[in-house]
């Protein structure tokens, strides 16, 4: 053990399975044990092929000493996330939360439960490289392939990585925000589309024979983006009016009215007699988030009725708004039931349509 000063911490030399190590502690602390007894301990700042490296790190310790020293990416998710997520909206939560699971479920190595200290450059790189291509990933027990996240989505999982290494970097545990040093991938930003008229007559013929027909099919109805859907609740139903109120993205998104066309009516109200909180929630009842229900729902639905995997859920809001307008509706009334904040500002501000407006929009699509 080398000598040091008293209260400076210590260094021990260990032997290995992979050969010789150089341990570095803290400076021992002292507490009261439950029987009334004085007990030491010190915690482990990491293990160093050389002494010279191990006296660095601990004396840089010295200068910014923290417990959370040997927190792992997960501790340090835990660590940001409650503060964090109080002030942020209920999307970007969900947003986070989704891409926090993307790095959970990376294959290549256990990020999550690795010090963030010892993670490198590199294997953030690759963690997005991965998730930029054609993948596999885990359903059911199985591994499915899974195609290339889009490039909005690997930049919100880079934005969730560089979140956290700031937290990191505040509590000392790395010296600077090395998930800002990765660039993002090279791709390109999938263009989202409607379906065409002939897979829209495919879906419209086969939903009922597929699982989960029934949700592609109202979306191409409803308008709604898959985030904001998947958080309609019974409560969103006046069953009155027929009518769906939701969204979350935009001033002009947020709370809209949607009316329910006749040819979904049925579909909604099977959903709402299964008593569910949500709207739309799996077999045990529990609601799915976007990322879950384009996995498990949306995607293997879009297989099974043999349609393009370019479709995405996206893709029904595409498909809501263009044969809106392929069937006359104004305008003013695609912007209200999509939300968009895109058109005119006189149509965004003086135009203010009720629910028997947009219903009759509504009742013009095919």
């Amino acid at each position: 053990m080398a000598k040091r000063e008293n209260g400076s911490g210590s260094i021990v030399k260990r032997k290995r399975a992979n050969g010789t190590k150089y341990f570095a502690y803290t400076p021992m602390r002292y507490m009261i044990s439950e029987n009334g007894r004085v007990k030491g301990a010190r915690d482990t700042i990491g293990a160093f092929d050389c002494r010279s490296e191990a006296r660095r790190a601990l004396d840089e310790w010295l200068k910014h000493p923290t417990l959370k020293i040997n927190f792992t990416l997960q501790q340090v998710y835990d660590d940001w996330a409650p503060a964090a997520f109080d002030l942020i909206t209920i999307q970007t939560r969900t947003n986070y939360e989704t891409c926090w699971q993307k790095i959970k479920d990376y294959p290549m190595c256990n990020l999550a439960n690795k010090q963030v200290k010892e993670i490198t450059t590199g294997e953030l790189r690759e963690l997005l490289n991965y998730y930029a291509k054609p993948h596999k990933v885990k359903q059911n027990g199985a591994e499915v392939d899974e195609k290339a996240l889009s490039k909005s989505y690997i930049s919100k999982i880079k934005a969730l990585l560089t979140q956290l290494y700031r937290h990191a970097v505040e509590n000392n545990i790395v010296d600077r925000n090395y998930a800002e040093l990765v660039k993002l991938p090279k791709m390109e930003e999938n263009k989202k589309r409607a379906f065409s008229d002939i897979e829209f007559a495919i879906l419209e013929r086969n939903w009922r024979t597929v699982a989960g027909g029934d949700a592609v099919y109202a979306l191409c109805y409803l308008g709604f983006r898959v985030s904001e859907f998947c958080q309609l609740t019974q409560f969103s139903y006046d069953p009155k009016n027929k009518t769906l109120t939701g969204g979350l993205k935009t001033e002009a998104g947020k709370n809209r009215v949607v009316p329910i066309h006749p040819k979904i009516q049925p579909i909604i109200d099977a959903w709402v007699s299964r008593g569910c909180q949500a709207l739309y929630c799996d077999e045990k009842g529990k609601p799915y988030n976007k990322d879950s229900f384009r996995t498990k729902v949306w995607n293997p639905a879009i297989r099974a009725l043999g349609l393009p995997d370019d479709l995405t859920p996206h893709s029904a809001r595409h498909t809501c708004g263009t044969r809106l307008s392929a069937s006359g509706a104004r305008p003013e009334d695609i912007q209200r039931i999509l939300g968009h904040e895109d058109y005119s500002v006189t149509a965004n501000t003086y135009i203010n349509q009720d629910v028997d407006t947009l219903r009759a929009a509504m009742q013009k699509m095919a």
